[in-house]
């Protein structure tokens, strides 16, 4: 698509990763840039979409279907039409993740690691409600800049009723217990 770009194209994109360009400055260059985007889209060549296998979202311990289907009913009124899975891989640092693009459109994958009797249950509830909150305030950008999580996001996440008890496990014993998690899984 940036083949023939315009040469004010390029310097925008240079200008973006000058650490002397002002603020202002910046925000202007990423217009330029995105308008530049949205009137060549035409010119974007994707890979044919093909369908992916999913891990089955009944785990060891945890059965991420029915704690999605539960949390949908009683927090979203059955109205969200997500997927949900564990992740293929163990991943040490992202405990869930939610996807609206690509092959894993509407899809929560939840960290395969969390799958064990030493994660508390309200662990897992709490995770699978922040990554569903996702769902309803998508991401969007503001003055060039991704937000993931508004305000709105943050409220309905503290009024989660397990949201002080999780917050406070994840902070205590979550680091501690992914090193000793990953340690036995890799052993396995």
């Amino acid at each position: 698509m940036f083949k023939n770009a315009p040469e004010h194209v390029f310097e925008s994109i240079l200008k973006i990763y000058t650490h002397f360009t002002r603020k202002s400055t910046r925000a202007a260059c990423r217009k330029t840039i995105r308008d530049f985007i949205s009137q060549n889209r035409h010119r974007i060549v994707c890979k044919p979409k093909t369908s992916r296998i999913l891990p089955d979202p009944i785990g060891k311990i945890f059965n991420l279907r029915e704690i999605y289907n539960h949390l949908n009913i009683k927090y979203f009124d059955g109205n969200l039409d997500v997927h949900i899975t564990w992740s293929h891989r163990p991943n040490k640092r992202l405990m869930g993740t939610w996807k609206d693009t690509g092959l894993e459109k509407n899809l929560i994958r939840i960290n395969r690691l969390l799958d064990t009797k030493e994660v508390p249950p309200y662990y897992i509830n709490y995770l699978v409600y922040h990554e569903m909150l996702h769902e309803v305030f998508k991401q969007r950008t503001i003055n060039g800049r991704i937000q993931r999580h508004p305000k709105e996001f943050k409220k309905l996440e503290r009024d989660f009723p397990l949201y002080q008890k999780a917050s406070k496990w994840q902070k205590e014993y979550l680091s501690n217990s992914i090193k000793q998690i990953s340690g036995s899984y890799i052993c396995q």
